[in-house]
């Protein structure tokens, strides 16, 4: 059985990538976001 790295191939030429931390990146500014803009409506 072959082990699973998280990363897929993509392309004709078969370049790995990492989709997986590509979408935690997304998610977590995304959240900063969300955060910041949070905060600045409720600072007192």
């Amino acid at each position: 059985m072959e082990n699973f790295d998280g990363t897929a191939n993509a392309g004709r030429k078969g370049m790995a990538y990492d989709w997986q931390a590509v979408l935690a990146a997304y998610e977590a500014e995304s959240l900063d976001h969300e955060f910041l803009s949070f905060a600045t409506q409720h600072a007192a």
